[in-house]
């Protein structure tokens, strides 16, 4: 009889993500004793693909990520190539990047609801001065589809409602401007 030993091959455990800014994030991990390396892998949560990396040592930064957005990720550790001896994937963690430009303290974060949405959607937001609100839809391709408000708004509460009729399923693009400050919220249509 021939018999071989493999030692057990456990995940990595203190998972942590750092450094979030709109496009990036670092992921880090435990070191695994007799790990020969790690297999990460992370998606835009929900029901999307994964995308899969090796990394060199604990710690693997994502570029290219996209602004106000949720990510999902694992990692497992490789204990040997010849023959294949990995762990299960880790427990998932998640992490959201942050928002594409400063907020200016005059508006508040306009809120998109519902968000994805099928037939309407309403954006409600806050100015807490009189400000000029400019906002406009793009797609994902920068193409302007159509200018949703351009006033000059009083102080308090406002919304304005997105009627689907032209829009098929997608994700799109909502470019807010007031006054000198001006950020991107992305919206989803079911």
């Amino acid at each position: 009889d021939f018999w071989q030993y493999t030692p057990d091959c456990s995940p990595p455990s203190g998972l942590s993500t750092t450094n979030i800014t709109n496009s990036k994030a670092t992921l880090q991990w435990g070191a695994v004793d007799g790990a020969v390396k790690y297999k990460v892998r992370y998606k835009v949560t929900g029901n999307n693909p994964w995308t899969t990396i090796y990394p060199v040592g604990t710690s693997k930064t994502i570029n290219g990520l996209s602004a106000s957005t949720s990510y999902t990720w694992q990692v497992k550790t490789i204990c040997s190539t010849m023959p294949n001896n990995s762990s299960e994937w880790s427990a998932k963690q998640t992490f959201n990047t942050t928002l594409r430009l400063a907020i200016a303290q005059e508006l508040s974060l306009p809120e998109v609801y519902p968000n994805p949405f099928s037939s309407t959607t309403a954006i409600s937001f806050s100015l807490q001065e009189d400000s000029h609100a400019h906002i406009e839809l793009y797609d994902l391709g920068g193409r302007k589809l159509q200018t949703l408000l351009d006033e000059n708004l009083h102080a308090g509460d406002h919304s304005i409602e997105i009627n689907r009729e032209k829009l098929s399923a997608g994700i799109y693009l909502l470019h807010t401007k007031v006054n000198d400050q001006s950020f991107t919220i992305k919206i989803i249509v079911e």
